[in-house]
This record gives C-alpha cells, sequence and structure tokens, in this order.
C-alpha cells in the first residue's frame, strides 16, 4: 500500500517536471521594438474605447413638482415614494424599491401578528 502511494505521490514530478516543452511562442525581441507593439496596441486600445451614458439613480428633471410637494405628506409620502422610484428611477433604484416594499410588507406583518415586542403590556 505505501508503495502505491508513493507511486502517486512522486509520479508527477518525475513524469511533467522531468520533460520540458519546446515553446517556439517566444520570441526575442529588442527594447525599441517592444516599445513599438505595446504602443501598437495601446493606440487600438484607444479607438475601441465607448463611453456610455450612466443613467441617474432618479431622473430628478422629469420628476413633476407635484411629487416633489406629495413627500411631504405623512399619510401618502411612501406611495408617492415609490412611484418616483419605478417611474423615474434606473435599473437600481427599481430594484431598490422592490426591496423596500419586501421588508416594510414584512414589518407590517410582524406586527400585525405581535411578533415584535416593544415592551407595551
Amino acid at each position: 500500500m505505501k508503495k502505491i502511494l508513493f507511486l502517486f505521490l512522486f509520479f508527477p514530478i518525475v513524469s511533467f517536471a522531468s520533460f520540458p516543452i519546446k515553446n517556439d511562442t517566444i520570441k526575442k525581441e529588442t527594447v525599441g521594438q517592444y516599445y513599438k507593439r505595446i504602443n501598437k496596441q495601446m493606440e487600438v486600445n484607444d479607438k475601441n474605447w465607448e463611453i456610455e451614458e450612466v443613467k441617474p439613480f432618479i431622473d430628478v428633471k422629469r420628476v413633476p413638482k407635484l411629487l416633489w410637494i406629495s413627500l411631504l405628506i405623512p399619510g401618502i409620502n411612501s406611495i408617492a415614494f415609490f412611484f418616483i422610484l419605478f417611474k423615474y428611477g434606473n435599473n437600481f433604484a427599481k430594484a431598490l424599491g422592490v426591496l423596500l416594499i419586501i421588508l416594510s410588507a414584512i414589518l407590517v406583518i410582524g406586527l400585525i401578528n405581535g411578533f415584535f415586542d416593544f415592551g407595551m403590556h
């Protein structure tokens, strides 16, 4: 058993490490040729740059003033906030809105069922 284990432990060292692989891809180049090759690659990469327009979290310019005012009213401010997130927000804002709705639903259900004890007896 020890001989088999010994064979499996040292087989990779004997089989792969002792036989070097000939590699034809390595080319010798001078420092000047190296700088030319790197500069050529940089020129090609500079031409391929495309700057994508980043959407704002909430497009504030499109939100009507009435919605901004409705955020100040205590009864409907959360509904107005979610409407602004879903209507005028980017994808991250929409995902955040869904997360906030789920968390608020869990909180309301927990309060209704009495899961949270605030020390009131």
